[in-house]
C-alpha cells in the first residue's frame, strides 16, 4: 500500500505544483490521474519513485517512508515508465535494455536470460531482441521499457503519459498490455494521464487542479460530474459524451430502450 500524506512540493516560490496531497492507493489497484498540463499529476509521479524530494508531506511504501535512507529498497518495488520512450531507452538493443536492471542487480546470467526472454515474449518483443532503438515504434520502446519492469518482479508500475506520443495501434497495444498486467500479474498501477478512455478502464480515478485533488472515485461516478472534467479542461469519455447528448434531447429521454442501449454502449470496456 502507499500513502501519500500532506505532500506539498513547489519548484519556485511562486511555483508551487502540489498543494497538500493526500492519498492512499491499494495494492493491486489501478489507479489514473487525470488533469491538465500544469495540474501537478507528472510532480507526483516524480515524486512517487524519489526523483523528487517533498517541499512538505511524505510518501510510505507498506509502512516504510520514502527518503535517501529507504531510496534504493523502494526503487526495488516500483518501476517508471517516462512519456517519451527515447529518455528511457539505455541499451544497445531491445536484450541489453531489457537486461540492464538485471546486471545492476548481479543476476546470475542463466537466470537474466530466462527473464529477457520470458518477459518480452510477454510484451510481445521477443522477436525484437537484437533491434537498435531507432528501428523501433514508440509503442514498442515503451513495450521494451515496461518488460525491463516486469523483468525485475516490481510490484508497482507508474505510467507517466506513455501513450500521449504514441499512434491509435501504439496506444490501443499499450492499453490492452496495461489490462493483461491488472488482470494476469497482479500489479498495482498508476497511470498518469489526460486520456479519459484509458482512464475509464482503471479501478478508481482522481483529478488534480493546481496541484490539488478535486474529484476521487470509481471512473464512472467521476466520469458524470461533466462540470468538474470541463473545470480540469477534460472532457467525457466518447461513450459517454454520446450518452449525455442524447439523454439531454428531451424526446429521446422518453425513449427507455434507447437509454438503456446507450448506457450499455457506455459500459462496455
Amino acid at each position: 500500500m502507499i500513502e501519500i500524506k500532506d505532500l506539498w512540493y513547489a519548484y519556485t516560490e511562486k511555483d508551487q505544483a502540489l498543494r497538500g496531497i493526500d492519498l492512499t492507493i491499494h495494492n493491486e489497484e489501478w489507479l489514473a490521474i487525470l488533469g491538465h498540463n500544469g495540474s501537478g499529476k507528472s510532480t507526483l509521479s516524480k515524486l512517487l519513485v524519489g526523483l523528487l524530494e517533498p517541499t512538505k508531506g511524505s510518501i510510505y511504501y507498506d509502512g516504510i517512508e520514502l527518503n535517501e535512507k529507504s531510496i534504493g529498497e523502494i526503487r526495488k518495488k516500483v518501476g517508471i515508465v517516462f512519456q517519451n520512450p527515447d529518455n528511457q531507452f539505455v541499451g544497445v538493443n531491445v536484450k541489453y535494455d531489457v537486461a540492464f536492471g538485471l546486471e545492476n542487480r548481479n543476476i546470475e546470467r542463466t537466470q537474466m536470460h530466462e527473464l529477457v526472454t520470458k518477459w518480452t515474449k510477454e510484451v510481445g518483443m521477443y522477436d525484437y531482441l537484437e533491434r537498435e532503438p531507432n528501428t523501433l515504434s514508440g509503442g514498442q520502446k515503451q513495450r521494451v521499457a515496461i518488460a525491463g519492469i516486469l523483468a525485475l518482479n516490481q510490484e508497482v508500475i507508474i505510467l507517466d503519459e506513455a501513450t500521449s506520443m504514441l499512434d491509435p495501434d501504439g496506444v490501443k497495444d499499450i492499453t490492452n498490455l496495461i489490462v493483461s498486467l491488472k488482470n494476469n500479474y497482479h500489479k498495482t498501477i498508476i497511470t498518469i494521464t489526460h486520456d479519459l478512455d484509458l482512464a475509464k478502464l482503471a479501478d478508481r480515478v482522481i483529478v488534480l487542479k493546481d496541484g490539488q485533488i478535486i474529484g476521487d472515485g470509481l471512473p464512472e461516478d467521476i466520469f458524470k460530474q461533466r462540470e468538474l472534467l470541463q473545470s480540469s479542461n477534460l472532457d467525457m469519455p466518447f461513450k459517454m459524451r454520446i450518452y449525455h447528448e442524447a439523454m439531454s434531447d428531451p424526446i429521446l429521454r422518453q425513449n427507455k430502450k434507447l437509454e438503456e442501449i446507450l448506457w450499455q454502449y457506455h459500459l462496455e470496456k
